[in-house]
């Protein structure tokens, strides 16, 4: 799980399409420090890839109590489905759910 990704210029696409792991992003659309995580997302070789973008928040939105709260959830959805397999995680990440809320935008594979 990356937030406040950084990594593409260190890196480049042929090294982060090595990457084959279930990847979530969380980014803040005002982050002008490191505004490049289309291509970071763009270039992952993960099949499973999800980029959820908080719309407004600069860099330090993690030191904002509500934001952390919302970053929480999506981290323990993820790893729980990835990494613990529960199931149940799965319907706590995907674009349906990140729909509901204007503040949120996101991005990853077709929904099956």
């Amino acid at each position: 799980m990356r937030l406040a990704a950084e990594g593409w210029r260190p890196f480049g696409a042929r090294e982060l399409g090595a990457i084959d792991r279930p990847t979530l992003m969380i980014i803040a659309t005002g982050d002008r420090l490191f505004p490049e995580h289309a291509r970071i997302s763009e270039d992952l070789g993960a099949s499973e890839k999800t980029m959820i973008s908080f719309i407004g928040p600069d860099h330090v939105m993690v030191y904002d109590r509500r934001m952390a709260a919302r970053m929480a959830h999506f981290a323990t959805a993820s790893i729980g489905y990835h990494l613990q397999g529960r199931e149940d995680y799965r319907e706590l990440f995907p674009k349906d759910f990140v729909s509901m809320f204007a503040y949120l935008a996101w991005e990853g594979p077709p929904e099956e």
